[in-house]
């Protein structure tokens, strides 16, 4: 059984790392070099929810709170 989930780990951490370079490829075929990654998904967070706590946009998207902070500080 530890096998399996060590295995759906490995699956879903290659999955994300490839999501996030092809975003990558993306913004900078477009030339979309304005926001960073963590802006743009803190935006679409915050557009789904307009009461989260800085605690809770970083729990909701996975990153730390200083994160959240310094992005925020950058967009606003």
């Amino acid at each position: 059984m530890t096998v399996n989930i060590q295995r759906v780990n490995d699956v879903l951490e290659e999955y994300y790392k490839l999501f996030y370079k092809t975003e990558d490829m993306a913004f900078k075929k477009e030339e979309l070099k304005l926001l960073t990654h963590t802006e743009l998904h803190i935006i679409e967070s915050v557009g789904q929810d307009t009461q989260l706590t800085m605690n809770e946009l970083a729990d909701k998207i996975g990153i730390t709170m200083g994160t959240a902070t310094v992005a925020i500080s950058k967009i606003i």
